[in-house]
């Protein structure tokens, strides 16, 4: 797992994303450890890459899966059940959007990065026969034994190779998931382009990815997605965009990539103001979670003082009551107290 350097962030050479040297600094937000981490907008993609001066693996796999392994340890029967629930509900979104054709047609839908296997499990719940790839192992032993999955749905195998394994196959897929991996990938543009020589002609790529707040700013987030990145990536992995959706209450973007050959009705990205007003809106939050910090701050600081103020009441008569000359008086007290009455 990376390891963590907030006293001495460095600039980055180059996008998270797409590798561009077009980066400037454009804020600094606390991480989820509550650290200062700055961030980099890139010109290119428009992805933001939190400078963290870090010592990375080399194999970025290793350090992904160890962090979520870890993560993800203590989950209960209840929560790896309620995941699964929650997830059908996106299975069924994108099928009542046309995304995921219906599970009588049996289509070949695949999740990569598929993590406890949740995904797959709330696909099987909707009648699909879904097949995934997960490099960690450990987490494909938790998806076998809380949802009984087997090694013919979930295969422990890094992306890539699970994707060649489908190529070499001759098999197409209707839809694949990437929920929550994007961000995590070092060339997300590789990876894409290569899902797409395996899609059908009305086959999509869905995806989810987490919104640049501090909840979502750590070492094994890459980087983070804005509006304009969707479409950047779209364009330079061959690809449009059939579908596009921020949800800031759920801090999440996400959205629907597709052949330019298939029928899809597509959206485009050409409008300069729309990432200038999410920039302004990010800065307006920033400048909003300042405030509250600021307030809870001085809350915690009020809340001390009169911790430090008990304190010292209470160690001021603890050392009254040990004096001698409280002693003496109470000797005295009770030396009277037994002459006239005892």
């Amino acid at each position: 797992m990376a390891l963590k350097d907030h006293a001495t962030q460095t600039q980055p050479q180059q996008c998270g994303c797409c590798h561009a040297i077009g980066i400037r600094q454009l804020c600094t937000l606390p991480d989820d450890a509550g650290m200062p981490v700055t961030l980099s907008l890139c010109t290119v993609c428009g992805a933001l890459t939190p400078n963290y001066n870090a010592v990375q693996h080399q194999d970025n796999t290793h350090q992904q899966t160890s962090y979520y392994e870890n993560k993800w340890s203590s989950d209960t029967h209840a929560e790896f059940d309620k995941l699964a629930e929650d997830l059908r509900g996106v299975v069924m979104f994108y099928r009542d959007k046309g995304f995921l054709p219906s599970s009588e047609t049996a289509p070949f839908i695949i999740d990569i990065g598929a993590g406890r296997g949740a995904l797959i499990e709330a696909l099987r719940r909707e009648g699909y026969t879904p097949s995934g790839a997960e490099p960690a192992q450990v987490l494909v032993k938790r998806a076998q034994e809380y949802y009984g999955i087997d090694h013919t749905m979930l295969q422990c195998m890094a992306a890539e190779d699970f994707i060649a394994h489908i190529s070499r196959s001759d098999k197409k897929t209707d839809a694949a998931f990437l929920w929550h991996v994007i961000e995590h990938v070092n060339d997300p543009i590789v990876l894409l382009t290569a899902i797409s020589e395996i899609l059908t002609e009305q086959g999509v790529i869905i995806l989810q990815a987490p919104l640049p707040l501090p909840s979502s700013i750590f070492p094994e987030h890459l980087y983070l997605l804005t509006p304009k990145t969707v479409f950047a990536l779209a364009r330079l992995s061959g690809l449009s965009v059939a579908f596009c959706d921020i949800s800031h209450q759920e801090q999440f973007i996400s959205f629907v990539l597709c052949k330019p050959q298939s029928t899809w009705p597509t959206i485009t990205f050409n409008n300069q103001d729309v990432l200038d007003q999410w920039i302004t809106d990010l800065h307006a939050a920033i400048i909003d979670l300042d405030r509250t910090c600021a307030a809870q701050k001085k809350a915690i600081e009020e809340h001390l003082q009169t911790i430090v103020q008990q304190q010292y009441i209470i160690e001021h008569y603890r050392k009254l009551l040990h004096s001698p000359i409280l002693l003496a008086k109470k000797l005295v007290h009770v030396l009277l107290t037994r002459k006239f009455y005892g």
